[in-house]
């Protein structure tokens, strides 16, 4: 029977392009991972302008992986790294909607604006202006998803999450990793995205893919990163 490990290492073969005959190991995949992080223009922007950048980009998250932010000019990204700055150039929801909407960034704009200037505030207030790094914390903020989050702390923080969406969904049926009661669909409830969630954390609890597993899945499922 074909383990989670041998299965995570076949998928890590495939998408990384490495021969049977090398042996895998943890600081290889680590590697690995860095050196697709470094070839990702999103990935060296986040890079550059903090880890506050990457948590509002969440906000505007986008089916396809567009990055939204990216479209401000990089004089203006500055405000982007911390919430205090942010705070300090915009006291109202209403400006920082328009701001984001001079550079068509559009993607429930008002509403997102009124969910980034609380979460700044909340910030600041609760956390002393540093983004939490719990799935749980993260979940507190309005208009954060549980993908969102799981995606972020994933690539911000390399917290071994995996952040469940329909391509995730495939792959996991079609290798076999999840229980009959899961069958091909075209659309998941919440309560299916945790179900799956925790039991894809826990078949790969004891395998030092887990940190990709998010990466290689969604990749396994016919999507682009």
């Amino acid at each position: 029977m074909t383990t989670p490990h041998a299965i995570a290492e076949q998928l890590f073969r495939k998408h990384y392009a490495y021969p049977q005959q090398i042996e895998i190991t943890e600081t290889m995949v680590w590697e690995a991972r860095r050196y697709r992080f470094e070839q990702n223009t999103y990935w060296r922007i986040w890079k550059s302008y903090g880890v506050f950048f990457a948590f509002v980009e969440g906000f505007f998250h986008r089916q396809d992986g567009t990055n939204q932010l990216y479209k401000i000019p990089d004089e203006d990204k500055t405000i982007f790294q911390s919430p205090k700055k942010l705070r300090s150039v915009f006291d109202s929801e209403k400006d920082f909607a328009q701001y984001l909407s001079s550079y068509n960034i559009k993607r429930m704009v008002n509403q997102n604006a009124t969910h980034i200037l609380a979460a700044c505030d909340r910030i600041i207030d609760d956390y002393n202006g540093c983004v939490p790094q719990t799935l749980e914390e993260l979940l507190q903020f309005r208009g954060y998803g549980r993908k969102i989050a799981n995606m972020f702390l994933n690539v911000a923080f390399d917290k071994p999450r995996i952040a469940v969406d329909i391509r995730v969904f495939r792959a996991a049926v079609r290798l076999g990793l999840l229980s009959n009661n899961f069958t091909e669909r075209s659309s998941l409830s919440d309560a299916d995205k945790l179900q799956i969630e925790n039991s894809l954390h826990q078949i790969f609890a004891n395998s030092f893919f887990l940190i990709e597993m998010d990466y290689l899945l969604f990749m396994e499922g016919g999507g682009v990163k």
